[in-house]
């Protein structure tokens, strides 16, 4: 991650992912056909003045540039899920920073077609309390994992910080072993939240 997320006190980052890599797909297969045909045309047009080749060069640096804006959107997104946030990271020259407290969230649905659960991908629509109403977020990594670890959040009650501080680190250690058994947490961000709770200890 290329920026610094400021975490509350008591806050654990629990999911940081970039939009998955099927993103790509559509945007290379188009700039594989457009060379194909840039490079038929150009060679049916080598005979004729060089003004006539300017069309197919166009079509083709159009392609690369819709490929690399699909690079720079898949470099400089994140997805972050926290204990309390949800938080959307979006823009390489102007950055949009989209903050949804999990507490406001009132309705999870993911989608997934055939060949994106294939893929291990999806959409989100996240619905909350506030003047927009909802977000819709795409080339997810596993839904379904997002949905479930929101999901019991929310099941929990989802207790404030002042309730949290309460907690003993024994307690929260109990807590992200069966977040790990679920699958909710990988192996990585286990033993990321497990090293902090062993700090307070």
């Amino acid at each position: 991650m290329d920026w610094q997320l400021q975490l509350n006190d008591n806050e654990d980052l629990v999911i940081d992912q970039t939009p998955h890599w099927s993103l790509f797909i559509s945007s290379v297969v188009q700039v594989f056909v457009i060379v194909i045909v840039s490079i038929v045309a150009i060679n049916m047009l080598s005979g004729l003045p060089i003004w006539t080749l300017v069309f197919p060069v166009v079509v083709l640096l159009l392609g690369f540039v819709k490929l690399l804006s699909r690079l720079a959107k898949y470099r400089f997104s994140h997805l972050i899920i926290t204990t309390e946030r949800l938080i959307d990271v979006q823009g390489v020259f102007r950055r949009r920073i989209r903050e949804i407290p999990i507490r406001q969230i009132s309705n999870l649905t993911s989608s997934q077609r055939f060949l994106e659960r294939l893929y291990r991908c999806g959409s989100l629509r996240v619905e909350y309390s506030g003047e927009i109403g909802h977000d819709d977020f795409s080339y997810v990594r596993r839904p379904d994992r997002i949905v479930r670890f929101l999901s019991g959040r929310i099941a929990s009650g989802f207790q404030p910080a002042s309730d949290l501080t309460r907690r003993s680190p024994l307690d929260e250690l109990v807590k992200l072993e069966e977040l790990r058994n679920r699958g909710t947490l990988t192996e990585q961000e286990y033993d990321r939240a497990k090293s902090r709770l062993l700090d307070q200890l």
